[in-house]
């Protein structure tokens, strides 16, 4: 979680606040609409373009929407290794 704090926040100095929350805010939806939550690189590649991001911007966002599919497959390991899940 710590590497998309810090992804985040290289992207904000690289581009604006704005465009991270709105590439956030794709990368979430995406990720809720995906299978399995996972973005393909396609589909980070095509949130980045929507929020006009330019130059090393394009590449900071699609750093952060990379470390969102990173926590998400740590997040759940962690989820299916546990046996104290209560409902």
């Amino acid at each position: 979680m710590k590497n998309l704090n810090d992804k985040e926040w290289e992207a904000v100095a690289t581009c604006s606040l704005a465009l991270v929350k709105s590439a956030a805010a794709g990368f979430i939806s995406g990720m809720a609409a995906s299978s399995s939550g996972i973005l393909s690189v396609a589909a980070i590649k095509s949130i980045v373009e929507a929020t006009e991001a330019a130059g090393d911007g394009v590449v900071a966002l699609e750093r952060v929407g990379a470390c969102c599919n990173d926590c998400l497959l740590t997040y759940m390991d962690v989820y299916d290794s546990t046996d104290n899940m209560h409902f």
